[in-house]
């Protein structure tokens, strides 16, 4: 996977927790952010161990990404 696409994944999932945020857990953003990253680590987490194989490479792609570089710059 490229990381334009990594990069797009990345921003449409924050997309979506902002919504979510807004329209159902009326959190302040930063921690609707953060509440919602969680959780979809915990699922990503249960389905590893359930044994889904698109959850380990998820894992790996995300564990090889330059984090502070695709954050901050």
């Amino acid at each position: 996977m490229s990381s334009s696409e990594t990069f797009g994944i990345f921003m449409v999932l924050l997309a979506a927790l902002s919504f979510v945020n807004s329209r159902y857990w009326r959190f302040p953003p930063t921690i609707g952010i953060l509440i919602g990253g969680l959780l979809l680590a915990g699922g990503v987490k249960a389905l590893d161990l359930l044994g889904v194989p698109l959850a380990d490479r998820f894992q790996a792609t995300v564990t090889s990404l330059p984090f502070g570089s695709l954050v901050f710059d």
